[in-house]
């Protein structure tokens, strides 16, 4: 079953973007206006390495780069965010054609 998002959920989205743009940020040394995959990845493999202090918490790197790749994603392939009810409550994209993607999902798999 799937849900529209409400207000609380386009917050957090909205929140968790900007963590995606300061991780963007932090670890490629500038804002990028037109974020690819390959973009996300090379700061994810940055963060990856990064041994300081300063290294960003893992959920800003799930929740901030998964949000980041869900919103590439929409633009390039139509879809929206939408929530499923099915085993417990995941935001994913549902394309035009009807696909599920998991963009934070997918990213939390590589940090965890």
């Amino acid at each position: 079953m799937m849900e529209k998002i409400d207000n609380k959920t386009e917050e957090w989205l909205d929140t968790s973007y900007k963590k995606g743009l300061d991780i963007i940020k932090w670890y490629l040394g500038d804002y990028i206006e037109n974020l690819t995959p390959e973009m996300l990845d090379k700061a994810f493999i940055k963060w990856k390495d990064d041994n300081t202090e300063n290294k960003a918490p893992n959920d800003w790197i799930i929740d901030g780069l998964g949000t980041l790749f869900g919103k590439y994603i929409i633009q390039n392939i139509n879809g929206k965010w939408v929530i499923e009810n099915h085993l417990g409550k995941h935001l994913i994209i549902l394309t035009d054609l009807g696909t599920k993607i998991y963009p934070i999902h997918s990213v939390s798999k590589r940090v965890l």
